[in-house]
């Protein structure tokens, strides 16, 4: 009889620490569903340091009037993808990045994170030219289709839709 007293202790005591590992990881289930949730509702977006937490909501489609422009300080200039069979060519711009202006406060924030991180947004614009050759950039609409493919390249950077236009108030290929 006391062997079966034992076993039967045994078996509670496994029941019991089963028991405590299922509340804990049901626990941290429910803590990572409340924190999928509030990511979900809000765009949380982070400098790639570790760096400080800004968060910037979804914003409703702007007028002309709407939109600040915040020129880069630095002229780029960079290689062109060559053509097959054609000469090698280099484009020498200024990019203005125009962010949505209805928010003032907010557009202040965003900007400030632009010019922190305008060294990133160098290089990813830089990128975009080197896949791009003379011809893409001279044909009819050519610059508004790089404008457009560097604007959601910014946008998908930087997780948010407050960057509304890119500009290239000096653009030349040669």
């Amino acid at each position: 009889m006391a062997d079966e007293n034992i076993g039967t202790k045994e078996v509670k005591d496994k029941s019991k620490g089963m028991m405590l590992i299922i509340i804990v990881m049901l626990g941290v289930l429910i803590a990572a569903i409340v924190g999928g949730v509030i990511l979900l509702l809000t765009q949380i977006n982070t400098d790639g340091d570790g760096g400080q937490t800004v968060i910037f909501h979804e914003v409703p489609p702007v007028t002309e009037q709407d939109i600040r422009v915040v020129p880069l300080t630095t002229t780029i200039q960079t290689n062109l993808l060559q053509a097959p069979g054609g000469a090698r060519h280099i484009v020498r711009l200024d990019v203005a990045i125009g962010i949505n202006d209805t928010d003032v406060d907010e557009a202040d924030e965003f900007e400030q994170v632009l010019r922190e991180r305008e060294a990133a947004i160098l290089d990813r614009i830089t990128s975009i030219l080197r896949r791009t050759t003379r011809d893409d950039i001279d044909r009819e609409g050519g610059s508004d289709l790089l404008a457009e493919e560097i604007l959601i390249s910014l946008q998908d950077a930087f997780d948010t839709r407050m960057i509304v236009r890119v500009y290239f108030p000096n653009i030349v290929t040669h």
